[in-house]
């Protein structure tokens, strides 16, 4: 049986950062909760994990309550895309 693919690139980061802040994913859908994303423990464990895809507007709220900006969660391609030579918009000239 081969990998699964991951349906997003940002769990793991969004893992990380929750981790680092020492928040429970229990407690982190709680805060979603509050925000008013209804959104289960098992249902952002499988974002974590890359089995559900991450929506915009979660991504959005994620981001809130890590306290970084939504570009922290999303800019970075994963390493399957080939991408080698990524520029981080921020990096980019304004037209």
């Amino acid at each position: 049986m081969g990998k699964k693919l991951k349906l997003n690139v940002s769990g793991q980061k969004i893992q990380r950062l929750r981790i680092e802040k020492e928040i429970s994913q229990e407690a982190f859908a709680g805060h979603c909760q509050r925000l008013g994303l209804n959104i289960s423990r098992s249902t952002f464990a499988h974002i974590e994990n890359g089995t559900r895809c991450a929506k915009d507007y979660e991504l959005s709220i994620f981001s809130k309550i890590l306290k970084v900006n939504i570009s922290d969660l999303i800019l970075e391609p994963p390493k399957w895309t080939g991408i080698k030579d990524y520029t981080h918009p921020s990096n980019c000239k304004s037209r």
